[in-house]
């Protein structure tokens, strides 16, 4: 699975093929069927359907394709791919016609058409669906079909046949979303030959190499398979005409560690993007001195600079700093990732840089998230020096800052800052309600205040659903035993009635619910009502709920199941895990083919602790096609005959954090804002939104985090956001 969202590095056009081109390349290779087959429901049978074969025949299998049922849709695919007949195997290739299948019957019916990949009309078929991807194409944009794009890629690649390797080598050669399935497909599936992948020579930017016909995205494609048998044509590549294969080669070179990509560095530089883009990723990645020079290069021009940052944060260098600090007022899009990579850098200057943007309320939080994550000792002696003169005057935007890169820098390295416990204290009192908030956050990180204690010393002033909040995040860094205080005290609450702010109270209480132990504190009743109303614990509810179906609770898990919220049915999925009700695991079947990856991955985890055979060959069989390449990892491991473990908050998370900025959340509502934090793992912690914006989340691990908002009761707008962006795919413990 590859994370998504920020901009691609600028290219230059690398020839993309017309649709109507490429496909015909393909036909080169597979002999394409007619595209206007007729829809599903136009099979026919010359036997009556008054007759055995016309009640479970080719027809009525066919005729529930379509069904608003998916356990019936995955039946007709099932019951056409065991047939085994042509007229069968045509219906499956007819089903993949645009507009004919949903989305989990599409990939189910590829899945089916594996077993006949030698079969002309299936190959074209697959390839087709690659390249069009049920006749939408996208470029870099993921659309509706991907998924089934991907498996079609994936059938193909691993079936090994030199035409559907040749299919491939056309979608490397289109590029965009095609390319990237293709390119997927093929580092899961390595080809035993590298012949299929080279084609005619099309564009001026192809090259003749030792007799073949190479493109780039064919050159870069072999950097990331870092198999050495390449090597000989890369380095082949370096005397091709083009400068751009020239880059390309030189680019994968590098990746397999070969310092022959140096003699491309040593050309004279050219006023193109993506060419000197290329020239610094070779030159850092070999620690070439002349690699300094041009990243600041990158940095200097605006259509480099995003691209010249990565490098800088991907190899930090003081000699970077001055450059970097020039850039912030020139470059406000980028300020948080300019200010994060001076922190990396530190010196003396980059320290005192960082201590300047605190004043700014625009990259205050990225400035005191670097100070606090560097373990520079320029970035050290600047963060004691500024605690020592806010915990003396604890009020005001440098204070708040002052707070943050503090807590930041004891949860994150483990060191305690000289005077933060006095600044948290003193912002206690402050008359500013987030610097309240963020100071009962810090007390209870770093363990200096129970939660009892602040919950029962919340100042007037703070809103009582935000300083809950704050306490619940500071609860995340400490034991479960914290959590399980708040839970009692929010259980405690609603007992004698009060649920006059009930749902955000809710969502601070459920980080309870992150804790087995805890989460059977919660009754049954109020799970349910938590779950069926929605919102940012709905999810956690969920999975408790899960976990104590005994069947008089089917109904409402069920439906849990195939909501509209993937963040629910991931989480009533995980419930599912240890029940031993032998039809659990049809369930279980059931979600490992929802169209959110999240969702299979939730069942890849159930799915391993079964000892049913029918569970082992759902993971044999996501392990082999799932379209999304953290699923298949996951089920590898879990077909291997490994239990795969519970999504939780472990020790070892605690000293990182994630920081989202939102915008000015203050206003006279009587209702917080409230937010779910979806982990890198899939795992969702629920959050109140701070009244100042700043929601530092301990507990979430590395790795980019998605953040969903939920707005209050009485709202006018949600406020400004800016997260990370979200995650994709499911990582691999």
């Amino acid at each position: 699975m590859s994370p998504s969202g920020g901009a691609r590095p600028p290219t230059p056009q690398r020839g993309h093929l017309a649709l109507g081109v490429a496909l015909a390349c393909a036909s080169a290779v597979v002999s394409a069927p007619t595209l206007a087959r007729a829809q599903v429901a136009a099979v026919r049978e010359p036997q009556s359907r008054d007759g055995i074969l016309g009640r479970f025949g080719v027809a009525a299998a066919s005729a529930g394709l379509g069904a608003d049922d998916p356990e019936v849709r995955r039946r007709s695919v099932e019951r056409l791919a065991d047939m085994g007949t042509k007229e069968a195997l045509t219906a499956l290739v007819d089903a993949l016609e645009p507009g004919v299948l949903r989305m989990d019957a599409r990939v189910m019916a590829i899945r089916a058409l594996s077993r006949r990949v030698d079969d002309e009309d299936v190959r074209s078929a697959l390839a087709r669906e690659v390249l069009q991807a049920g006749g939408a194409r996208r470029e870099w944009a993921r659309s509706s079909f991907e998924p089934a794009r991907v498996a079609a890629a994936l059938v193909l690649a691993r079936s090994g046949h030199d035409r559907a390797l040749a299919a491939l080598g056309v979608a490397l050669r289109e590029g965009g979303a095609a390319a990237a399935a293709a390119r997927e497909a093929l580092l899961a599936y390595p080809p035993a030959r590298f012949e299929p992948l080279f084609g005619m020579p099309t564009t001026a930017r192809q090259a003749r190499i030792d007799g073949r016909t190479v493109a780039p995205a064919v050159l870069s494609f072999f950097g990331d398979l870092g198999d050495a048998r390449a090597l000989p044509l890369l380095r082949a590549a370096l005397g091709a005409s083009s400068r751009l294969v020239r880059a390309e080669a030189a680019l994968s070179l590098a990746k397999l560690g070969d310092a022959a990509a140096l003699t491309y560095a040593a050309e004279p530089a050219v006023d193109e993007p993506a060419l000197q883009i290329i020239r610094a990723q070779v030159l850092t990645r070999f620690a070439d001195p002349r690699a300094i020079e041009a990243t600041i290069a990158l940095l200097a021009d605006p259509r480099t600079r995003r691209e010249g940052l990565a490098l800088v944060r991907r190899s930090p260098d003081p000699r970077y700093a001055a450059a970097l600090t020039g850039l912030v007022g020139d470059a406000p899009e980028l300020a948080g990732d300019i200010v994060a990579a001076i922190g990396e850098c530190a010196t003396l200057e980059g320290a005192a840089a960082l201590v300047a943007r605190l004043d700014d309320r625009a990259t205050a939080p990225a400035a005191a998230l670097a100070l606090g994550r560097s373990a520079r000792e320029p970035a050290r002696d600047a963060l004691r020096a500024l605690v020592a003169e806010a915990a003396a005057q604890p009020h005001g935007l440098r204070a708040e800052s002052a707070a943050l890169a503090g807590i930041v820098h004891a949860l994150a390295l483990g060191e305690s800052v000289p005077g933060l416990t006095a600044l948290l204290f003193g912002l206690v009192g402050d008359a500013s309600p987030a610097a309240a908030e963020l100071a009962a956050f810090g007390l209870v990180a770093l363990g200096t205040r129970d939660v009892r204690e602040l919950l029962e010393s919340k100042p007037s002033r703070v809103r009582e659903a935000q300083w809950w909040g704050a306490i619940a995040r500071g609860a995340l860094a400490r034991g479960e035993s914290e959590r399980a205080e708040l839970a009692h005290a929010y259980l405690e609450r609603i007992k004698t009635g009060g649920r006059d702010a009930a749902p955000e109270l809710e969502a601070a209480a459920a980080v309870g619910l992150l804790d087995r132990a805890t989460a059977r504190l919660w009754p049954t009743s109020e799970l349910t009502l938590a779950a069926r109303r929605g919102g940012a614990s709905a999810p956690l509810a969920t999975r408790e709920l899960a976990r104590r179906d005994d069947g008089s609770l089917r109904a409402d898990v069920d439906a849990l199941l195939t909501g509209s919220d993937p963040a629910v049915r991931l989480n009533a999925t995980l419930g599912l895990a240890d029940d031993v009700e032998p039809s659990t695991v049809a369930r279980l079947v059931a979600s490992s083919n929802d169209d959110d990856a999240w969702v299979r991955a939730a069942a890849v985890r159930s799915l391993s602790h079964r000892q049913a055979s029918r569970a082992t060959q759902v993971l044999q069989r996501l392990a082999a096609w799932d379209p999304d390449s953290g699923v298949r990892a996951l089920a590898r491991i879990g077909a291997a005959g490994r239990k795969l473990p519970d999504l939780t908050l472990g020790a070892g998370d605690v000293g990182v954090t994630v920081i989202a900025t939102f915008g000015d959340v203050s206003a006279p509502n009587r209702h917080a804002w409230t937010a779910r934090i979806t982990r890198p793992d899939g795992l969702l912690v629920p959050v109140v939104v701070p009244t100042g914006g700043w929601l530092i989340v301990p507990g979430i691990g590395a790795g980019a985090s998605s953040v969903t908002l939920f707005e209050p009761a009485a709202a006018a707008a949600a406020p400004a956001l800016a997260v990370p962006p979200p995650m994709k795919k499911p990582s691999v413990p």
